[in-house]
């Protein structure tokens, strides 16, 4: 439904790199009756130039879909893929803001604490050709040899990106919460209300289903996954992210 310009709706953002969870994440607030979540709003128009790409994330957020002026109106996105700076997501946070669409606007700033990890499931994801983020269809992968050289620059390009991103959102000058993968993995119920209290909508109930009906993939241990830990010895630059002895 097509919302007319007298109707005040709230907006978030969900700021984002690959591999933070941000599947599960939107979904599942998605399926808050409070809240609107679209997943990796540009995939659309991907391959478009910048205008374009802008255009459709502007339209979105005047013209999408939710008609409670008391919802949570928002969408997940990684900035870096589209090739967007904080100056052109801004621009386009204050247009909606100037016609009078938009009463405020969050940001959730979505991120892992080991890069590792994060560069470990980036890895696997492009062996089996594939990014999707549900247990469903994809097959279960046993210990692998990795290429460690690769993996050690994944994990320092996650780590660099990962501070891009929070200076990114900084820029954006809004008030922003940031989201630590491990802890939605951990303790979903205390942080989906955190998140729920920061949009300003109703907490949830036992019932909730964080989940959103996924299955996460590629949580087992390094050491589980990756047939030559011990030569990670040789990769100092992963020592951080690592666990006990390298044996």
């Amino acid at each position: 439904m097509i919302l007319g310009t007298a109707m005040i709706r709230r907006m978030f953002l969900v700021l984002k790199l690959a591999r933070t969870g941000s599947t599960m994440l939107g979904q599942a607030m998605d399926g808050h009756p409070q809240i609107h979540c679209a997943l990796e709003l540009m995939n659309p128009v991907l391959s478009e130039d910048k205008q374009t790409k802008l255009d459709y994330f502007r339209d979105y957020y005047a013209n999408g879909p939710g008609d409670d002026s008391g919802a949570q109106h928002g969408a997940t996105l990684n900035p870096f893929k589209y090739q967007l700076g904080p100056d052109d997501v801004g621009d386009v946070l204050r247009d909606i803001e100037d016609s009078g669409q938009a009463g405020s606007w969050k940001l959730i700033v979505l991120i892992r604490r080991n890069k590792l990890k994060q560069a470990t499931s980036a890895y696997l994801s492009e062996q089996r050709g594939s990014w999707e983020s549900s247990g469903k269809n994809v097959p279960r992968q046993g210990r692998q040899t990795f290429d460690l050289w690769q993996l050690q620059s994944m994990t320092l390009a996650y780590w660099r990106n990962t501070i891009r991103l929070r200076r990114f959102a900084k820029q954006l000058g809004h008030p922003t919460m940031t989201v630590y993968y491990e802890d939605l993995a951990e303790r979903p119920a205390d942080e989906y209300q955190k998140i729920f209290r920061f949009l300003g909508v109703d907490t949830v109930g036992p019932d909730f289903d964080y989940t959103a009906g996924l299955t996460k993939v590629g949580n087992k241990e390094l050491r589980d996954t990756i047939d030559n830990y011990s030569s990670m010895k040789f990769y100092p630059l992963l020592w951080p992210y690592l666990v006990g002895p390298l044996k």
